[in-house]
């Protein structure tokens, strides 16, 4: 009667249908529909639970094979629920072929729900789809159109990582280029993430996919493949989203504890492509992974705190060779010294212009910085090392005099305040890259260098004027790391090293090449 079913709000089944009657068409495809009698007239489920039978797993029972569709109807008008006297079940097949006049189909483990596992309101995520009583409506009142050409968000629930719907994101790039859908955050706090996990499955065109954080007002873009329709869970680290719209620097654990908002969008690859076509998302969330690196603290004035940048305790991660004409390799993360540092082999003999790079390419906001410095020393000889940066929007070079390493570690210092190859001032709110230079060896057979405390620094080099370069004076080593850095008295670096007087190079000497990545037929009727 009316009054039992008022409170049943979802219907979940099982379906098992010959694989057989669809192997001939690429458009079979299954549906379950849902109505409410005495009203005809609403289908449930007609959208949402749409499965193409190649998307559904195969089972074999009794030596024939079968299709298993596990359809989700949510009923999601209260008051056609309060008037219904019935529920009716239909399964809807497209392009399907039979033997005969009849297809056998099988229906078992229905299952009626009467509520829903709302949203626990973790800060953490961003959506999995499950809340919205089964209604796309209720969805895109949340994810709205962000601009641009037209874009918008249903469910899906064939398409999807776990539970019972996803997200489909179908978007048309025309006059404008681009097209995309936001949520509101309303300033959650992912200052303890490092990284933005989701579930997709792309759409093969190739077009430019941006995952986007707005966080304390600056946005942030990561850029997923979409040259491939394999579905995928990807975890996107933070210190790999690029910023964008004016934005500079890397995001930090400053920016991520006000997160405004996350969108989706694409951009027309090439210029003025024009199509429209649909993606899936699922299961959209922060999460905190060891293996993905460290976002930086950051300050309330911007960019990122002063302090160790990479200790290397924990990875390597965006660490990679770079520029290499000496024939360096084995990058890797040792321990050396009672600590977890950066390592590479290279050959102890080479011509005097061969030289290789220890890079990091992300872009950074070192604005709340004098001082760039590194701890490092050779295993098996000596060779020449320059600390660098590359700088503002045309990779401007700019690095210290050349230090000789030998076994001891010493601390190389590249004053920020200082000018970049071109003249002109460096541009520390677009660090594109920093690294150590490497070159000149001098030893026998296979030597390795390691790097250590990668540290900003926010007191400035006591510097002399000698014309256009600054040359640094003994200097105190940082003491504004954390304990990988160490502490020690003023002039005497930690662990017995030296103190390196690099100069802020201008003529960009060896600065080599950087390798920017320039980045119906109704089968079944149940009542």
């Amino acid at each position: 009667g009316a009054g039992s079913l008022a409170g049943i709000q979802r219907v979940k089944m099982d379906v098992w249908v010959p694989a057989a009657a669809g192997a001939s068409s690429e458009q079979a495809s299954l549906r379950a529909v849902g109505q409410l009698p005495p009203d005809w007239t609403n289908k449930y489920g007609m959208d949402t639970t749409y499965s193409s039978f190649a998307s559904l797993l195969k089972e074999t029972i009794d030596g024939v094979e079968y299709v298993k569709f596990s359809p989700t109807i949510d009923f999601t008008n209260a008051d056609a629920l309060a008037a219904a006297d019935d529920i009716a079940l239909s399964i809807v097949g497209s392009a399907l072929q039979t033997d005969g006049d009849t297809l056998p189909v099988y229906v078992d483990n229905i299952r009626l729900y009467s509520a829903y596992a709302e949203s626990a309101g973790d800060p953490a995520v961003v959506d999995d789809f499950e809340s919205y009583l089964g209604s796309s409506e209720a969805l895109a009142s949340k994810f709205v159109h962000a601009g641009g050409d037209p874009a918008g968000a249903a469910l899906d629930g064939t398409h999807k990582h776990g539970g019972s719907y996803g997200l489909k994101y179908t978007y048309t790039l025309a006059g404008s280029g681009y097209a995309g859908i936001t949520k509101a955050m309303n300033g959650a706090d992912w200052s303890g993430f490092n990284a933005l996990q989701f579930w997709y499955q792309p759409d093969g065109q190739g077009q430019k996919l941006v995952m986007q954080i707005n966080a304390d007002g600056k946005t942030y873009e990561y850029y997923p493949d979409t040259k491939t329709a394999e579905p995928a869970l990807i975890t996107a680290p933070f210190n790999e989203f690029k910023p964008a719209n004016g934005a500079t620097g890397t995001l930090t654990k400053t920016n991520l504890k006000n997160v405004q908002a996350f969108s989706i969008y694409t951009n027309a690859v090439p210029d003025g492509n024009r199509l429209t076509s649909s993606m899936y998302f699922d299961d959209i969330h922060a999460l905190l992974d060891p293996a993905v690196g460290t976002v930086p603290n950051g300050s309330a004035g911007g960019g990122t705190a002063p302090g160790v940048l990479f200790d290397f305790n924990s990875s390597i991660t965006g660490w990679l060779l770079n520029d290499d004409t000496l024939g360096a390799g084995n990058l890797a993360n040792p321990e050396d010294g009672g600590s977890k540092v950066l390592s590479a082999d290279f050959p102890s003999a080479g011509a005097a212009d061969k030289h290789f790079e220890l890079a990091y390419m992300s872009d950074q906001d070192l604005s709340q910085g004098s001082t760039l410095m590194v701890r490092a020393r050779v295993a098996g000889g000596t060779a020449k090392a320059k600390l660098f940066i590359k700088t503002g929007s045309n990779w401007a070079w700019a690095s210290t005099d050349e230090v000789e390493l030998t076994g001891e570690y010493q601390w190389i210092k590249l004053n920020l305040n200082g000018k970049d190859s071109n003249g002109a001032a460096i541009d520390k709110t677009l660090i594109k890259a920093i690294g150590l230079q490497i070159a000149s060896p001098s030893g026998e057979g296979t030597m390795t260098v390691y790097v250590d405390d990668v540290t900003l620094d926010e007191k400035a080099l006591d510097a002399v004027v000698n014309g256009d370069a600054e040359v640094s004076g003994g200097g105190a080593a940082s003491d504004t790391g954390n304990d990988a850095a160490g502490s020690s008295e003023a002039g005497t670096p930690p662990d017995g090293g030296t103190d390196s007087q690099g100069t802020v190079s201008e003529g960009g000497e060896n600065e080599g090449t950087m390798n920017e990545s320039v980045e119906p037929s109704s089968l079944l009727n149940s009542h």
